[in-house]
């Protein structure tokens, strides 16, 4: 035990710490009833401090977790909005390509006249011919 030694005249006297007096006094023989009831109260307040101490600790933690959940619960449902929102425009996208597509594939009577062979006019007297197609109903309206 560490304390603080002080002399007097003949005899050697001892000061401890509070807390150490009050476990020397719990471990020892106790000297006198007023001191066996100041050990006593000390330790009530101290259990009542601990026992104060870890429900406020219980509180405490319960309302971190209770504004943590609201907090995330926010965030999941705008996230869980926002993905369907994506989904949505996803959707229509995938269905706008579809259709033209559809239409890409399907024969364009514009592209056929200019693959096919045509024949070479042989008198050049007049104005040329008008060697564009003319566009069908399927690319007039891409």
């Amino acid at each position: 035990m560490s304390g603080k030694n002080s002399k007097s005249r003949y005899t050697i006297q001892t000061q401890l710490r509070p807390g150490l007096q009050a476990a020397t006094a719990a471990s020892g023989e106790p000297s006198a009833p007023a001191e066996v009831a100041s050990t006593h109260a000390n330790l009530d307040t101290t259990a009542l401090k601990l026992e104060l101490l870890a429900a406020l600790r219980k509180d405490i933690a319960d309302i971190f977790k209770k504004q943590l959940q609201a907090t995330l619960e926010d965030a999941l449902s705008t996230i869980k909005l926002d993905l369907q929102a994506v989904k949505t425009e996803l959707a229509s996208d995938k269905a706008a390509t579809d259709a033209t597509m559809s239409k890409l594939k399907e024969p364009h009577s514009c592209l056929e006249v200019r693959i096919s062979p045509r024949p070479v006019p042989r008198n050049r007297r007049g104005p040329p011919p008008d060697r564009r197609a003319r566009h069908c109903h399927t690319c007039s309206s891409l």
